[in-house]
């Protein structure tokens, strides 16, 4: 009987000690909950804080990239303005000219358009080059050389290089189904009128240097000015050229990229009495918006689709 009230006493002691420390423990987490509760507030603030430095930087990313898209805006203009210089450029021996493309590698994937104007002495000379170096990885170019007073165009789309010799004029336009001249965007030039020394030619070029007049260059319809180029030495305006009524009356014309537009005031028009269309056109690609006049829901779209003019 003794022993059973020992064992009895030793378990009430053990119940008593377990209890102590398990109101030991409540106290603790209850004090660590008072101190979450009291933090709250300052916890909520941080966070509300956070989420304004969040907003802000989402409101300065969209208000620099707007900004950004504006200036892109006005360099495109003021490259527009630039290649609008209706100046020629003269060349000497050791001069060159290297210009900036505005279109992509993707546009002349299809069609390749060259055309410009020469005038010269010489009846050698380099006139033209687009293309990577021999040291560079893509090997495709056009080139387009004054050899025995006539052009001479050397093609090379990946293979061999081809030469066209004795061209009746420098307008060259090459089209195809999937690819004409492929390159890499951040490794393309295009150079007239000379090379730099520093330059390593395909070996299919055999001129470096050109002595007369370049005037009126474009690429695939785009008119590329000689006064916005990238680089540069030795290069003179030349003296202007007289016009025959042909490119006078193409002084009209516009050339669309895909990418921009003309926008037109009609003045006073009302197009329920009378409305009629005429426009002359030429594109490779088989859909395009031609014309779109119109207020809210009330417009009238002239449309390219499938290489057929549509009219909504």
């Amino acid at each position: 009987m003794g022993k059973q009230l020992e064992d009895v006493d030793k378990k009430v002691r053990e119940l008593v000690d377990s209890s102590g420390k398990a109101f030991e423990d409540t106290a603790t987490a209850r004090n660590q909950i008072q101190q979450v509760i009291k933090s709250m507030p300052e916890l909520k603030e941080e966070w509300e804080d956070s989420q304004k430095r969040i907003e802000q930087t989402i409101a300065n990313v969209k208000e620099t990239r707007s900004k950004l898209a504006l200036l892109k805006e006005k360099v495109i203009l003021a490259r527009d303005k630039a290649n609008r210089v209706k100046l020629g450029a003269h060349f000497e021996r050791g001069s060159y000219l290297e210009l900036p493309l505005p279109q992509t590698s993707d546009d002349f994937a299809e069609v390749t358009d060259v055309r410009f104007f020469f005038r010269t002495r010489e009846r050698n000379g380099f006139l033209f080059f687009l293309g990577s170096s021999n040291a560079q990885l893509a090997g495709e170019f056009l080139g387009i050389e004054l050899e025995n007073e006539r052009p001479k165009m050397t093609l090379n789309l990946g293979g061999k290089a081809a030469n066209l010799s004795h061209l009746s004029t420098p307008n060259i336009e090459l089209i195809g189904g999937k690819s004409i001249l492929n390159f890499f965007d951040d490794l393309r030039h295009l150079f007239v009128g000379g090379i730099p020394p520093t330059f390593l030619l395909p070996s299919a070029l055999q001129q470096r240097h050109f002595t007369g007049d370049l005037d009126k260059l474009s690429v695939n319809g785009e008119l590329i000015g000689f006064w916005n180029s990238e680089k540069s030495h030795g290069v003179s305006g030349s003296e202007m050229r007289q016009l025959p009524d042909s490119e006078k009356i193409a002084e009209n014309e516009v050339t669309f990229n895909g990418r921009g537009y003309l926008q037109m005031d009609v003045g006073p028009w009302n197009p329920r009495k009378r409305t009629a269309i005429i426009l002359s056109f030429l594109s490779y690609s088989p859909d395009g918006l031609l014309f779109f006049v119109g207020k809210d829901r009330d417009q009238l779209v002239l449309e390219l689709v499938g290489g057929r003019v549509s009219l909504l």
